[in-house]
């Protein structure tokens, strides 16, 4: 069932991209950061008794907070200060009747990472799709994870001897990890090749890299979340995945090093 739900779901992206291009990827990547937005306030917030706060305003009010992110045309320092001082005095009201004022702060905390996990790394992800090879760098940050998942996955399987942290995921070993990182660098080669041989192919190496340990960093981030809310998945819409952020956690932490890769390198091809 697992690599029947990926199967279909890469054929969908591709038969979208033909059809649509990088308008039909947008969208479909919109859509996927507000299942995550809802899959992560059910995860964070779980111990909350008010079901409406829970499951209606916070979603909504993450929905709201990525579409002005992604439509307004001001995108300053200042700005994205408002955003996340808005969020968070969303967050003060909604709790003003907790029992304690830690449970008020931890709250706070998880809205403030919620905020930035939800809202502000997928607007990185979305990003790329911007720029002149948008469709390139996209199809890159989507390989690196996916190789380094798909090595991962094997290497630890055949070779995985030494536990890498078992308290956030004892499944996952040091020889899985390691064969993250070649699966990663072998996808950054392969795009060089085929779309950038005339850049230095050292800085797509460093980027395979650097690339992998953030995307590993968000497997073990979602962990984390869902060690705390006691889950093994975040959701239930992708049959032997899970949900949308046990999917795309890598890919959000390692939207922002390749969206600033890209954005560096096209200054260099133009």
């Amino acid at each position: 069932m697992r690599v029947f739900s990926a199967t279909i779901a890469i054929i969908a992206l591709f038969a979208i991209y033909n059809y649509f291009a990088n308008r039909g990827i947008f969208y479909v990547c919109t859509v996927a950061s507000l299942i995550a937005i809802i899959e992560y306030n059910q995860l964070a917030f779980n111990d909350v008794p008010n079901k409406w706060i829970k499951h209606f305003l916070f979603p909504v009010l993450g929905a709201l907070l990525l579409f002005i992110s992604l439509y307004s045309p001001q995108k300053s320092t200042e700005f994205w200060a408002f955003l996340l001082c808005f969020y968070l005095c969303i967050y003060i009201w909604a709790f003003s009747n907790v029992k304690t004022n830690e449970w008020l702060f931890l709250s706070l905390t998880k809205g403030a990472i919620g905020f930035f996990y939800t809202v502000l790394l997928p607007i990185m992800a979305l990003k790329t799709l911007d720029l002149h090879y948008g469709n390139i760098w996209f199809l890159l940050l989507l390989t690196i994870v996916l190789c380094g998942d798909t090595f991962a996955y094997f290497g630890g399987l055949k070779f995985g001897r030494r536990k890498l942290s078992p308290q956030l995921s004892p499944q996952k070993t040091l020889e899985g990890s390691l064969f993250g990182f070649i699966g990663s660098l072998v996808a950054v080669v392969i795009i060089w090749y085929l779309h950038f041989s005339d850049l230095n192919l050292l800085w797509f190496i460093f980027l395979g890299i650097t690339a992998g340990l953030f995307a590993q960093t968000g497997d073990f981030f979602e962990s984390l979340i869902k060690r705390i809310a006691n889950v093994k998945d975040s959701g239930r819409i992708m049959p032997g995945h899970g949900g949308i952020l046990d999917r795309i956690d890598g890919v959000l932490f390692a939207s922002p090093i390749v969206y600033l890769f890209a954005f560096n390198a096209e200054k260099f091809l133009f």
